[in-house]
């Protein structure tokens, strides 16, 4: 329902985009799960198991140590190599440095976008809680990394510097600020965020927070009328409440203005309508203690902004940790602050997400704004856990309040539904956010038409793919409410391309899914590309190959070919009176009789196909970097070129195809023999039309003398086929064509290739003086067609794409089989051979899939164009996980780790491992550029040792560079103080940068090292001279006289 009476004011903020884990919720999904079956969080342990976790048995006695706290696991998982960062300074980053990175990464992808491509300046507004990590492992190895990692360490564990790590390491360029108000410390970060985006300092903004720390499984002292619960329960607003329980926890969510989001067709999960924040300054008994006034304050403050009637206001996430005079002073002061606006009673629900999960501290507030997203979203108010009775000191009967404790559906009203967010933070500093539904989709154009998507994914590593995939599928299964073209675009548009890809080419979700679960090779395309920019070269094939009805598919679903093919056939049309419209369309109800292999109708309609296709797979972002093609085929290549225009290039096939249909007719034969062996072949009326490949020709002349030869190959047992063809091209019957088809050229304004094309004349580039003389069009006509050289440079080059955009797959073929392509050579066609049956416009797709899996650069913006899509919440990133912990001197028994509890990067627990060594060992080599090549000699060796090292990974290759390991300057200067410690030689900063590989700087190190025993060699060489009398030196030089070659014996 739209409520068009309550119009936005232009202060709203849409949350697009979420990402976090709480208390036993590895995911979004499951924290919701969790509260809507009112589950309490809260792990309760044993003390056996608190001792094994090595908690002191003297205070496991302890009458008031209570066993319990809300965990989440998995503190030491992370995954380093994705974010460029080396082992060591993973195992010194604090746990909450590092979940914060990999969620921020999750969050925008959740809102579908890339950090690279957000559409403008990114901010990032956080704060975290004090580092454990710090002080509980690091420090007791303190004095052992004071040379060699103090500052990293520090980098690593301070709260100035996680959200600016988090903008370095996915390149975020807006506001980057650490934000510390304690327990509001995360909704603090949401107003500041929305204040950045008010006043346009950033166009996105993420913000949240995170308490996370060792030790992860234990307990705490409860002080009797103190802050923390007496019995591990939280009890919020209860008669028997005592205070909180701590917890482990953290979220990040998106932000952007309204109206953007909108614009942008984003998905809006909630919106901020208002906000405030406020410090309750002295006005309080004592500095840790709660203010009414203040805390009234803010939030009237919050819905004045927001322009909000309280008693439009549906629900309230309270602070609610359960204490027994916080939470009283609080409903206190949500009461003065309503009374503004309304004096009914008991309309309104409250409850504290702390009775869940309990309190996350610095996290705190980010979980009760996400809750209070998620109820918005789906429409429903979760219970409030544990409540039975109202604490006596909070007067709820005269109050706007009553606690919910049951799921119950959120009704709609005549106004949105809205809700208030509170979070109280230690000291006084005191945040209000008013949120409000999202606005209802709107139902126009947002429904795709039938036809192929494709669900691109990708990952840095095979078993995170494996992970993308999995989720995906698992999504697809169980979300029947997205439209697939929109989880298509999400995918292409909201995810940034890695090395390992795979694609889904399928046209409904249950399709996709199919494909998923069985790998169908005809459905899902698995490549490798270690760059984003692999050459695409567009192969254009000559006649022979046509067949009617080809492409019939692909006019009929895409515009742009249409369009296209349509130019062209009017032309066409103008020019010989053929309409070639029907062989491409219904051809059976076509009166006109035509027959596609006919010379003067083939060669038209191969060009417009072909042309086409060119320019569709243009429009969709397939930029070629490089053309060829097979005799006819070069014409559709030069037009793409702008060789000529297509007005030109039109007119020149067209006459090109009259001419040589009224020529003698003849034949042509692909004969299985090398150039030099095809030789014995030739005669007056039989010449060589085609050298394809090493062992294949195509002869071409008179009908007789080629019907001869066929009878002699057979003989000979030669392969040979006849080519459908109705005259012998590339032969001395073409000779009628030249002069008047040179004169036509003359004609023509010619012009140099904008994209490099490969001469099949030459078989060499096609320069510009050759491309601007008509002599070399001309030549066309009557010289053979050296495809096998042309396409061999082309292979030579190495690493190129080669896409096929006429019918069938001749060129292919031909390429597959040249011995001088690569094991990674890849051929596509794009358009089905006649004996296929597939749809025109799937194999086109597989053809799209194909290419990008295998590393061809798409722009896909462009390959979806005008289409009215929308972004989506899709399964996020499947990191894989390693395990990086430094151990305090005495290691736990049993340790609750991902390498102990081996979780895979779907996020599923396995067995347990033995618990790892502490502070010890080297991880795996990350995926890199460079193939493992192993160190030779003595100075290659303590190099890599050096390395490994100092990167806490291995084996580490000559020819990896320093950088893509995960160094940085910082460690540089640290490889450069053990390279003069062992080698004996000082080395400036430079050189590190100027020689990152092993490779590199051996030789640099071997000259320097050379080059100081020279000079040690000459300054021996005088001393013992100042040793000597002037005798002994007369003498020496005597000596050295009498030795052949000037003293060189």
């Amino acid at each position: 329902m739209s409520h068009p009476e309550y119009p936005y004011n232009g202060n709203e903020i849409a949350v697009i985009g979420m990402s976090g884990r709480f208390p036993q919720a590895e995911n979004l999904e499951a924290f919701w799960r969790n509260l809507t079956e009112g589950k309490d969080c809260i792990s309760h342990y044993s003390s056996q198991e608190l001792e094994e976790a090595g908690i002191d048995p003297s205070i496991l006695s302890h009458p008031n140590y209570i066993r319990a706290k809300g965990e989440i696991g998995q503190l030491d998982a992370f995954d380093a190599a994705f974010f460029g960062i080396n082992p060591k300074d993973a195992e010194l980053m604090d746990p909450q440095h590092r979940m914060m990175l990999e969620c921020a990464w999750e969050a925008l992808e959740h809102a579908g976008y890339q950090p690279a491509e957000c559409g403008g300046s990114v901010g990032v507004f956080a704060g975290k809680s004090m580092s454990s990590y710090l002080f509980l492992n690091l420090y007791p190895h303190l004095q052992k990394m004071l040379a060699t990692g103090n500052l990293q360490a520090a980098i690593g564990n301070d709260k100035d510097s996680m959200v600016t790590t988090i903008s370095y390491r996915l390149n975020l360029k807006g506001p980057s600020i650490a934000v510390q108000s304690s327990s509001s410390t995360s909704l603090v970060s949401v107003c500041m965020a929305a204040q950045s985006l008010l006043t346009y300092q950033c166009d996105m903004a993420l913000a949240g927070g995170i308490t996370v720390g060792p030790p992860e499984r234990a307990g705490y002292l409860h002080e009797p009328g103190g802050i923390m619960s007496a019995d591990g329960y939280c009890r919020a607003f209860d008669e028997n409440s005592s205070g909180f329980v701590p917890g482990n926890g953290y979220g990040l969510v998106v932000l952007k203005r309204l109206d953007e989001a909108i614009r942008d067709k984003d998905h809006i999960w909630s919106v901020i309508k208002g906000f405030a924040v406020n410090n309750d300054g002295a006005d309080k008994i004592s500095y840790t203690a709660p203010s009414v006034g203040a805390q009234s304050e803010v939030i009237a403050a919050a819905q004045a902004l927001a322009e909000v009637h309280p008693q439009t206001i549906g629900y309230v996430e309270a602070h609610g940790t359960g204490t027994r005079m916080g939470d009283p002073i609080e409903v206190e002061a949500l009461t003065q602050a309503f009374r503004h606006g309304t004096e009914q009673l008991g309309y309104c629900p409250i409850g504290s997400v702390k009775t869940n999960i309990g309190h996350l501290d610095s996290a705190a507030g980010i979980a009760g704004f996400i809750k209070a997203t998620l109820m918005l979203h789906h429409k429903q108010i979760p219970p409030t856990l544990n409540y039975k009775r109202s604490n006596p000191a909070i007067d709820f009967d005269n109050s706007p309040f009553y606690v919910n404790n049951k799921l119950m559906d959120w009704t709609e009203q005549a106004y949105p539904r809205r809700a208030g967010v509170n979070s109280l933070g230690m000291g006084g500093t005191n945040a209000h956010v008013v949120l409000e539904e999202g606005p209802q989709e709107s139902s126009t154009a947002v429904a795709a038409a039938p036809g192929w998507s494709i669900l691109p994914v990708s990952a840095k590593t095979e078993v995170s793919l494996n992970g993308n995939l999995e989720r995906l599928q698992q999504y697809l299964r169980e979300d029947t409410k997205t439209e697939l073209a929109d989880a298509a675009y999400t995918l292409s548009v909201g995810r940034q391309t890695f090395g390992h890809r795979a694609a889904v080419v399928c046209s409904t979700a249950e399709e996709a899914v199919l494909a998923l679960e069985t790998a169908d090779p005809d459905a899902i395309y698995h490549g490798e590309s270690p760059s984003r920019k692999r050459p695409l070269v567009f192969m254009f094939t000559g006649q022979g190959s046509q067949y009617a009805g080809m492409a019939e598919g692909i006019y009929a679903s895409e515009p742009v070919f249409r369009e296209h093919f349509d130019r062209c056939a009017v032309q066409i049309k103008n020019l010989t009176g053929m309409d070639i419209q029907p062989l491409i369309q219904a051809v059976k109800n076509h009166p006109q009789a035509l027959d596609v292999n006919e010379t003067a109708l083939t060669q038209p309609l191969l060009f417009a196909v072909e042309y086409a296709m060119a320019r569709l797979l243009i429009s969709r972002g397939f930029r070629p970097q490089a053309l060829i093609g097979h005799s006819l085929g070069e014409y559709a290549a030069a037009a793409i070129a702008e060789v000529f225009s297509l007005e030109d290039a039109v007119l020149l096939v067209c006459r090109r195809a009259e001419w040589m249909s009224r020529t003698e007719r003849g034949d042509m034969l692909a004969v299985g023999l090398s150039r030099e062996a095809v030789d014995g072949y030739l005669q007056a009326r039989i010449t060589l039309a085609a050298v394809n490949g090493p062992t294949l020709c195509v002869l071409s002349g008179e009908k007789a003398a080629i019907a001869e030869l066929e009878h002699l190959l057979a003989e000979e047992g030669i392969y040979h086929k006849r080519l459908a063809t109705s005259h012998a091209f590339h032969s001395p019957l073409m000779q009628p064509v030249v002069a008047p088809y040179r004169e036509l050229l003359r004609q023509i304004q010619l012009h140099e290739p904008v994209t490099p094309l490969m001469s099949c004349l030459t078989g060499t580039w096609l320069q510009a003086e050759e491309a601007t003389d008509p002599e070399y069009w001309t030549r066309h006509i009557l010289e053979p067609v050296v495809f096998m050289d042309g396409l061999e440079a082309l292979l030579h080059e190495g690493n190129r794409l080669f896409v096929e955009l006429g019918p069938g797959s001749a060129l292919c073929s031909l390429g597959r089989q040249n011995p001088a392509a690569a094991n990674d050579s890849v051929w596509v066609p794009a358009i089905r051979p006649a004996h296929r049956q597939d749809e025109d416009a799937k194999v086109l797709a597989q053809a799209m899939a194909n290419l990008w899996v295998w590393g061809a650069e798409l722009d896909w913006e462009l390959y979806y164009g005008n289409e009215p899509r929308r972004r989506v919440p899709l399964p996020t990133y499947a990191f894989s996980h390693q395990s990086y912990w430094v151990y305090p001197e005495a290691v736990p028994v049993s340790t609750h780790t991902a390498a102990a509890r081996g979780i895979h990067a779907s996020g599923v627990s396995v067995p347990p491992n033995p618990a790892p060594e502490p502070y010890s060992g080297h991880h795996a080599r990350p995926e890199v550029t460079a193939v493992y090549r192993a160190p030779e000699g003595r100075t290659e060796q303590q190099l890599v040792d050096i390395l490994e090292g100092e990167l806490h990974l291995q084996p580490v290759g000559v020819d990896d560079d320093f950088f893509e390991l995960g160094g940085h300057s910082l460690l540089a200067t640290q490889v450069l103080e053990r390279i003069r410690q062992a080698m004996g030689v000082q080395l400036s900063i430079d050189s590190i940068f100027l020689h990152p590989t092993v490779s590199g700087m051996a030789p640099l190190l071997e000259n320097t090292l050379q080059n100081v025993s020279k000079k040690q060699t000459i300054e021996q060489l005088f001393q013992e001279m100042a040793a000597m009398s002037s005798e002994e030196i007369a003498s020496g030089l005597a000596e050295d006289k009498l030795k052949p070659g000037g003293g060189k014996g």
